[in-house]
């Protein structure tokens, strides 16, 4: 009987409140994808994402073209449990409590101790092994051509003591 009590219980905790739940987690589909594949621990996703604190809805970061081997460790571990399960094409928000954030550390004066998160992720794709090159992971794809806010003698101003 007892044995039977503990499986209804998880299969509850699972099922109805979802996995994320009991960690903190929350994760909601704005936009569905094509499931065809799912990202799992080890895949390689180019994402592109939006950040914010979510007491105050300050903006922290944002990026496009974002690549990082899911289950690594490389990112918060929010992001790593969170990505899980993803479709290409999907977008997904995900509200990250600290400890599984930047818990009491925080992020520099950009993310203060003990600040839940929150998170606007779109899967633009899920690589094949081959696809990549390890050394890029964390590195944001950027051309300035494409820019319209990027202004040559500004940048020229700094020297590398300022970079």
């Amino acid at each position: 009987m007892m044995v039977t009590l503990r499986v209804l219980v998880g299969v509850f905790c699972v099922f109805v409140l979802g996995y994320g739940k009991l960690s903190g987690l929350e994760s909601a589909v704005m936009q569905a994808g094509d499931c065809s594949k799912k990202v799992e621990k080890g895949s390689r996703v180019v994402v592109s994402y939006k950040g914010s604190l979510l007491e105050t809805g300050v903006e922290f970061d944002k990026g496009d073209g974002f690549r990082v081997t899911v289950g690594e460790g490389r990112v918060i571990k929010g992001w790593d449990d969170g990505l899980l399960g993803m479709c290409v094409g999907e977008k997904r928000e995900l509200k990250i409590p600290a400890s599984l954030g930047y818990g009491e550390a925080g992020a520099g004066s950009v993310i203060p101790p003990h600040s839940d998160l929150k998170f606007e992720i779109h899967l633009e794709g899920i690589e094949d092994g081959n696809d990549y090159d390890e050394d890029d992971d964390h590195h944001h794809d950027y051309d300035h051509e494409e820019d319209e806010n990027y202004d040559d003698e500004e940048y020229e101003e700094y020297d590398d003591d300022d970079l």
